[in-house]
């Protein structure tokens, strides 16, 4: 038993090794690849913007969904942005590629298709088009990430500091964070391959997390290490736990209660930390 142990604990190390190596040296998961403008145009369709009562320009939060699809969660927090004088970008990396809620449970959330390091091309491209867009302010923005989104808003950050391209881009866009001021993000994954465990996200970005104490989806402990390595690289970074909850406590459609339960106590938590973030960061 301690055989087998050791070579796959190896195994792992290495492989990891060579995953960090070769995303150095360039390579990207095999896919369809589309430089920036097209994969906006690609991605515009199935981009849904909130904005909130008034003259704008508003700042604007880009809301990055978890691995099952935008569903119910994102629309309660785009509604909550705009009551909050923000415009909230709902981005659907699921429905732009025809994954249904059944088939991303399956494919995605398995981590067999559109990991982190592809999907950060979406992100890239939904600031794209909101720096296009007159209702926005393109120097008041911020990225809010859940499990999946907030996984792949940390690949994106450490491929912006690294000058790396998505796996979705044919190549790197030039200053792909313009107008980001700060990032939020409930409940990421960082589990392997996530970029963030070997690689760094920019210094002037803030980052602030909110974790599950003793995830079984996300482990809480492997973020908490990552984020203790960027804070002593001297990162702003700052996180915290909900007690007692369950991944992704504050979606209130789960296709499974039994790993996943909606808490509504703790959810109304999540709202007023989202809020505050918002208030802190965008000044609405």
């Amino acid at each position: 038993m301690g055989y087998i142990l050791t070579v796959t604990a190896f195994a792992l190390l290495a492989g990891g090794g060579a995953w960090l190596w070769l995303r150095r040296k360039g390579f990207r998961r095999p896919g369809a690849r589309r430089s920036l403008r097209d994969h906006a145009a690609f991605l515009k369709p199935h981009v849904t913007i909130h904005v909130p009562p008034g003259e704008g320009p508003f700042p604007a939060a880009i809301l990055m969904h978890g691995c099952g699809g935008p569903r119910t969660i994102m629309s309660q927090y785009a509604s909550l942005a705009a009551a909050n004088g923000a415009a909230a970008v709902i981005v659907d990396s699921t429905g732009a590629r025809g994954i249904s809620y059944e088939q991303a449970l399956a494919v995605v959330c398995s981590g067999m298709v559109l990991r982190a390091s592809e999907r950060a091309g979406d992100l890239y491209a939904a600031l794209e088009l909101v720096r296009a867009d007159p209702r926005i302010d393109a120097d008041r923005l911020v990225l809010c990430g859940w499990s999946h989104g907030g996984w792949t808003i940390l690949d994106a950050l450490c491929l912006a500091r690294a000058g790396g391209s998505p796996d979705s881009l044919t190549e790197a866009p030039e200053d792909p964070l313009s107008g980001v001021g700060a990032a939020l993000v409930f409940y990421p994954y960082n589990g392997f391959p996530a970029l963030s465990r070997w690689m760094d996200w920019p210094d002037g970005i803030p980052v602030e997390a909110h974790l599950v104490r003793n995830d079984r989806v996300c482990d809480d402990k492997t973020t908490a290490r990552v984020f203790e390595r960027r804070k002593a690289r001297g990162a702003d970074v700052r996180w915290d736990w909900f007690e007692g909850v369950t991944h992704g406590f504050d979606e209130p459609d789960h296709h499974s209660a039994s790993l996943l339960r909606h808490d509504p106590e703790a959810t109304e938590r999540a709202r007023a930390l989202f809020a505050d973030f918002l208030k802190r960061r965008l000044g609405v």
